[in-house]
């Protein structure tokens, strides 16, 4: 992979990353910032407290994914 694919894939990996801790922080937040602002009166469409707990769980085990996944490309980077 040359240095511009490397730079792109640092570039959106850490766009996601900054995304999904987002969501464990604030995900009423995220959801007002991203989805809300489609609607007249975002309240009264906002998500039940169960879906924020999902948005919550997902961005954490997403984040947890990232970090495996960048082990595991380090310790093969780092072996080879």
């Amino acid at each position: 992979m040359d240095d511009k694919g490397i730079i792109s894939g640092a570039i959106g990996l850490t766009a996601i990353s900054v995304a999904l801790v987002w969501g464990v922080i604030s995900p009423r937040s995220l959801w007002m910032q991203t989805q809300g602002w489609r609607f007249k009166d975002p309240e009264a469409n906002e998500p039940s407290d169960t879906m924020y707990s999902l948005i919550r769980v997902g961005s954490a085990i997403g984040i947890c994914s990232i970090v495996c996944v960048g082990c595991g490309i380090a310790s093969t980077a780092i072996g080879s």
